[in-house]
């Protein structure tokens, strides 16, 4: 008996996120850089899902999970791609070379800046940024804080994390005085959050190195304009 894999209807399994972002600024919030929107999880999230409702062989843990191995939502990563990017400084240096591609035009949709939330295709951020130091464990993601929150007669789970003033804008040598962030992902405890090679220079035009982190869940918002003065909290809420 020949066992066919039916393709799933158009966009598959649903799984709704809220995506809220609240700026503050000296502790204030700041009501022109709050964000709120909608998506879905792409491939790789609906992937690992799967792999987290099997059992291995032994029938004791999941599929393809090891001690050292473990699969569960645990960064977070911001970057500047995205079609929903806008900001001049997003196409101009040093961010431009810091966080390739970037095309010129400064036209959303263009090389650098075409991904959007409603590809399920979608693999990573599209030009992620460092968030701390290179000395620090967290250079390119951040760790949602734990314990997380469950709503909803817990079917809903919330992850959050507070970017602070100086993440992002500081994170390289000389400090950025604007990262107008636009994009968001989560990324699974697998994923290396210091990784060495997350761009490369030689596999233009998408710059993406082989350390590139891979997503599970990812976002798309109008640009904020993060600096010093900024600190901004993310909520992301999966609905189940």
């Amino acid at each position: 008996m020949k066992l066919r894999d039916y393709p799933l209807k158009p966009k598959g399994l649903l799984i709704p996120a809220n995506v809220t972002i609240t700026a503050r600024e000296r502790g204030k919030i700041v009501p022109r850089h709050c964000r709120h929107s909608h998506n879905i999880w792409v491939d790789l999230g609906r992937e690992y899902l799967a792999r987290v409702v099997a059992p291995n062989t032994a029938l004791d843990d999941h599929y393809a999970e090891s001690a050292g191995n473990r699969e569960f939502i645990k960064f977070m990563g911001v970057g500047i791609g995205g079609d929903s990017q806008t900001h001049p400084s997003a196409y101009a240096s040093p961010l431009s070379t810091d966080y390739p591609p970037a095309d010129p035009s400064g036209v959303p949709g263009n090389t650098g800046n075409a991904q959007s939330d409603d590809d399920l295709t979608v693999t990573h951020l599209e030009r992620p940024v460092k968030i701390n130091l290179d000395a620090n464990p967290y250079t390119w993601l951040a760790p949602v804080i734990t314990p997380v929150t469950f709503l909803n007669s817990s079917r809903t789970v919330r992850f959050d994390h507070l970017f602070d003033t100086t993440d992002v804008n500081e994170a390289n040598v000389p400090s950025y005085s604007v990262v107008p962030l636009s994009e968001v992902g989560l990324f699974i405890a697998t994923q290396d959050p210091e990784a060495a090679n997350v761009y490369d220079a030689g596999n233009p035009p998408s710059y993406v190195g082989a350390g590139r982190q891979q997503l599970v869940a990812y976002n798309t918002f109008e640009a904020i304009p993060k600096t010093t003065s900024f600190s901004l909290e993310i909520r992301w809420e999966l609905r189940f």
